[in-house]
């Protein structure tokens, strides 16, 4: 069906980020572009990102933080001057 105005069609969408993704606002995209993708736009199954944005496991001790990322390694947080002693 033809339109009969010159006005080009527009969809206008309102939307608020939700509680679960909020935390994805000016961050680096859990979605990670594999060796010799070069398509400008990449899709995300929602349950699979959803999945990505679970808490990661995370344990405080004193002023330290430990974080169990999802691709299996460790991050420590401790304050300015402290040391982290690693044995392996």
């Amino acid at each position: 069906m033809q339109d009969d105005t010159d006005e080009p069609s527009r969809f206008v969408f309102n939307t608020q980020p939700s509680e679960e993704t909020l935390r994805l606002i000016g961050a680096q995209s859990p979605v990670r572009w594999g060796r010799g993708e070069q398509w400008p736009v990449k899709f995300a199954d929602t349950e699979e990102l959803l999945s990505m944005l679970k808490p990661l496991p995370t344990a405080t001790l004193g002023k330290f933080t430990v974080v169990l990322a999802t691709d299996g390694s460790l991050r420590v947080t401790c304050p300015p001057g402290q040391a982290v002693i690693v044995t392996t």
